[in-house]
């Protein structure tokens, strides 16, 4: 299963599932959170290593990592690429790997969103690329903020309310359109992490979920979005 058909703009996630036992090797050529669900055990090298237990919790791996080894178990995994333009778009900031290398922890909250990501791609994109998209940009943001390394952000203008009411109007003077979330930020001067964090400080919730109920006030239901913090 794969999000071929979501529309989303240079990343994409994958459910891969695997059966008994075998051997790998691959390169990495993306930043990839990956999360194994059910028991595996992995055996790094070409051979004379034990198997251990694999983390159930996300993982990163690395533009230019290799990985070679064994592994025995049946389990299904969740796999986000995203590419180092990608990340930037999404972040705000010049991507370095050596930033993120340190970032470790169970990172309940990526695995969370990755579920809801894998819920998305499921049941057909059904909001369009927007909520796959925020999803992946929360995902972004935890990396950084376990770290400590947020991107900077103006969320507090005056102006911030009368922006997003101008983009609420362009958005719905284009609803036949499958709206991206770089297209929202594009058309309002920002970067997508930006978007979502001043769409949520205005209105209380993310911009799919505006897409998605399009012809509603966009400040009449501040707070009442459940998923807000999540996917902002």
């Amino acid at each position: 299963m794969h999000s071929g058909k979501s529309g989303w703009h240079d990343f994409h996630f994958q459910e891969v599932q695997v059966f008994g036992e075998g051997t790998f090797e691959s390169v990495t050529t993306s930043l990839t959170v990956s999360m194994t669900l059910g028991p595996m055990r992995i055996a790094r090298g070409l051979s004379g290593h034990s198997f251990l237990d694999h983390p159930t919790d996300p993982q990163l791996s690395f533009p230019g990592d290799v990985g070679v080894g064994r592994w025995k178990g049946t389990q299904r995994g969740w796999h986000l690429f995203l590419k180092p333009s990608t990340v930037e778009r999404l972040s705000g900031r010049v991507f370095r790997s050596s930033e993120l290398r340190p970032a470790n922890g169970t990172r309940v909250a990526i695995g969370h969103l990755l579920r809801a990501l894998h819920v998305d791609v499921v049941t057909g994109h059904r909001s369009g690329p927007a909520l796959g998209e925020a999803i992946a940009s929360s995902i972004v943001q935890q990396l950084y903020d376990e770290i400590g390394l947020a991107a900077p952000d103006d969320i507090t203008s005056p102006t911030v309310n009368a922006r997003v009411q101008r983009l609420c109007d362009w958005i719905e003077a284009h609803i036949e359109l499958p709206i991206t979330l770089e297209a929202m930020a594009a058309e309002s001067a920002v970067t997508v992490r930006q978007l979502c964090r001043i769409f949520r400080a205005a209105t209380g919730y993310p911009p799919h979920r505006f897409q998605a109920t399009t012809g509603t006030d966009p400040f009449a239901s501040r707070g009442s979005d459940p998923h807000a913090g999540f996917l902002a």
